[in-house]
């Protein structure tokens, strides 16, 4: 990966992280409103106190995560590594990527024509994502 991807992924998901907490609550619940079909299959993981992501990847906390990516281990490697299904780990990181995406659309942080385009990327920018690998330490 190019650091020009690296930029524009780390941009996109600055950007999805921090734009919903600057935008307008009532904004917000007028959209959730008008939208909610779009909003009803966000994720839950939050009310069952489990997080998936960590789930998926076969791990017990983020810091073993945290560490295994320092190592220069992909998410891929740390899956195969605990005997989990990598597909599976591209699967939950796209649906949770266009839940975001879905419900910046239904706040009107996106218009259409972006929200469609996004949609389309995701899966390709997940997947590679999953794949790569970085040596931060080292």
């Amino acid at each position: 990966m190019n650091i020009k991807k690296i930029v524009i992924v780390g941009t996109m998901a600055c950007v999805i992280t921090v734009i919903p907490g600057i935008s307008g609550h009532t904004s917000s619940k007028a959209y959730a409103a008008v939208f909610p079909a779009m909003l009803s299959h966000l994720d839950k993981s939050k009310e069952t106190g489990k997080d998936r992501f960590i789930d998926s990847l076969g791990l017990s906390d983020e810091g073993v995560l945290y560490d295994s990516l320092l190592e220069g281990q992909s998410l891929a490697d740390i899956a195969k590594s605990n005997d989990k299904e990598v597909n599976s780990v591209i699967q939950l990181q796209t649906e949770q990527l266009q839940q975001q995406l879905t419900q910046r659309f239904a706040t009107g942080q996106l218009n259409e024509t972006a929200y469609r385009l996004q949609m389309e990327e995701a899966p390709g920018i997940i997947k590679d994502s999953v794949y790569q690998t970085y040596r931060i330490l080292g």
